[in-house]
């Protein structure tokens, strides 16, 4: 199901006013239905200092799946249901390309999410 403007709206302002020094602010909400679930920002340090990936951040999607898994039932493991946006504000304020990098991709499909939309 595609992002009601609601989900839009509340995501594109999550960035705007996300509280971080970088050259895009990155948000992603799970939702389902029109109900926001889990939401998740980029932020600027590593998952583990070891990881080999060349990212340097954490992205908004791996943010949002965390705090999914802590919003949802415990045990359930079916995440299928559950569809994501991501929305990203550049610098100069406009809505910029959000499309999920292909470790994202790749961990998104691994966790079963099928419906992902992006600005």
């Amino acid at each position: 199901m595609k992002p009601s403007n609601s989900i839009i709206n509340f995501a594109r302002n999550g960035a705007k006013n996300h509280n971080i020094d970088y050259p895009h602010k990155v948000v992603a909400i799970f939702y389902r239905k029109s109900t926001m679930i889990a939401m998740g920002f980029n932020q600027p340090y590593k998952t583990h200092v070891k990881a080999k990936t060349p990212y340097r951040t954490i992205h908004a999607e791996f943010d949002a799946l965390m705090d999914l898994r802590r919003s949802i039932s415990w045990g359930e493991h079916d995440l299928s249901k559950y569809s994501l946006y991501v929305h990203r504000v550049r610098r100069d304020g406009k809505d910029g390309l959000a499309k999920p990098c292909d470790y994202c991709s790749q961990m998104l499909d691994w966790a079963g999410i099928k419906d992902i939309y992006w600005s």
